[in-house]
């Protein structure tokens, strides 16, 4: 962090500001136009005096914000750090950073942290190049190259009151970090908030794949990607978090290659802690060009969901099983067909039950891409579905495997041999 925004949390006097720490001094001054509170109302704001009062602090906060405005009254805003986990991303760093910094949030009170993971296509030099040129930005190596070893990292180094994630495949909105922070403010019982993504293809395949997935036939319920929701979710993609969540809770487990943000999301939730998710939060997120690419970035997912799943004892939501469901089944049925004509009568209704599912679909991908989609589509639903059930299944196997070398230790090789499984399926 800068050395003006490390003087600006000195003066601001408010710690964290919606933690257990925070307090707001009487007789402070305070800067009068913030606008960030202008849409807090008068019970929001009692609220979080409450919270902050139950908890045996001062409860002198934010309640001469929400008065009309006399030049003598407003709020501190709450200092913000942005981080960004990449690895490899010279196509879309620079959009992503350029995105952040066009934010209308005060500049004195943010900062963008950018975790490098070893890359090598000259993604660092960019950041660099950035960070010279504007002290808000900030580069950190993460030799481990892994995303949750980088978030980790960022958040050590990190004082300020917010921190969001922002993935370098990614661009925001530019009341992006302000409508986070309004939205935390406002809702005192969220530990975290976010908004829906958009995701957005830049070929033709690209665009294909994008509208699979903001589809419920290609990613289910999955309201993140669906957008057009308001509400308390089981997780969000690029999530602003109070930044004592993590003192309370843990960091990132630096296990889970994937879904680390899931699993973190899970620990939220079974610590009453609350999610939200708000239409008025944008951003972009530009898809896998290539089947290829989306194939192996869903079958990871798989792999890492059934260890997040061995973590918690079970799945945050039925929508992360419904792949290893459809996938097992399939195949279950597949092998006792060979056997029994019940079987095969049951196969066949679930793949006409499937091919209704992908027709509707790809009517709706046909729509908005145009005729010629309609070819491609039913293919993208089927990775979508496919890689991420046999990732599950892969993820499975190994679980298995690790449980019986420590039942029956053999030799170093089969240990190495699960390592490499594991780490194969950590990078791209």
């Amino acid at each position: 962090m800068s050395e003006k925004m490390q003087g600006a949390a000195r003066v601001s006097g408010l710690g964290s500001v919606g933690s257990p720490e925070a307090v707001c001094h009487p007789g402070e001054s305070i800067d009068p136009s913030a606008r960030l509170f202008s849409s807090l109302d008068t019970a929001s704001t009692q609220k979080l005096a409450q919270r902050l009062a139950d908890r045996g602090h001062f409860a002198t906060v934010v309640e001469e914000a929400t008065k009309p405005a006399s030049g003598t009254a407003g709020t501190q805003f709450p200092l913000v750090t942005v981080l960004v986990p990449i690895r490899n991303e010279q196509a879309y760093i620079a959009r992503c950073l350029n995105s952040i910094l066009r934010s209308d949030y005060p500049a004195d009170r943010f900062s963008v942290v950018v975790i490098d993971g070893d890359s090598d296509d000259g993604t660092r030099e960019i950041i660099r190049q950035f960070a010279a040129e504007h002290d808000r930005v900030s580069l950190i190596l993460n030799p481990q190259r892994s995303v949750p070893f980088a978030l980790n990292y960022g958040l050590r180094g990190s004082d300020s009151d917010i921190v969001i994630r922002v993935d370098g495949h990614a661009e925001v909105a530019e009341d992006f970090v302000r409508k986070n922070v309004e939205c935390l403010l406002s809702r005192p019982e969220c530990w975290s908030c976010g908004g829906a993504i958009h995701s957005v293809g830049e070929t033709t395949v690209g665009r294909i794949i994008a509208a699979c997935m903001s589809h419920p036939a290609g990613v289910g319920n999955a309201r993140f990607r669906l957008g057009g929701f308001d509400g308390y979710v089981d997780t969000v993609a690029f999530g602003a978090y109070w930044r004592w969540v993590f003192d309370r809770i843990g960091y990132f487990d630096e296990e889970l290659v994937c879904n680390q943000d899931d699993e973190f999301n899970a620990r939220i939730i079974r610590n009453d802690g609350r999610i939200y998710l708000s239409r008025e939060i944008h951003s972009s997120y530009f898809p896998r060009a290539s089947l290829i690419k989306l194939f192996r970035q869903y079958f990871r997912y798989g792999f890492w969901r059934i260890r997040t799943i061995q973590k918690h004892g079970r799945p945050a939501t039925f929508r992360q099983t419904v792949p290893l469901i459809f996938v097992t089944t399939l195949l279950s049925l597949m092998f006792a067909s060979l056997f029994f004509g019940t079987a095969q009568t049951l196969l066949a209704i679930s793949l006409s039950m499937y091919a209704v599912v992908l027709m509707s679909g790809t009517v709706s991908v046909m729509l908005k891409e145009g005729v010629l989609s309609g070819l491609l589509a039913p293919a993208v639903f089927g990775i979508l579905h496919f890689s991420y059930g046999f990732g599950c299944l892969a993820g499975i196997a190994a679980r298995c495997f690790q449980s019986a070398l420590k039942s029956n230790p053999v030799t170093p090789t089969s240990g190495s041999f699960l390592d490499s499984v594991q780490k194969g399926m950590a990078h791209k």
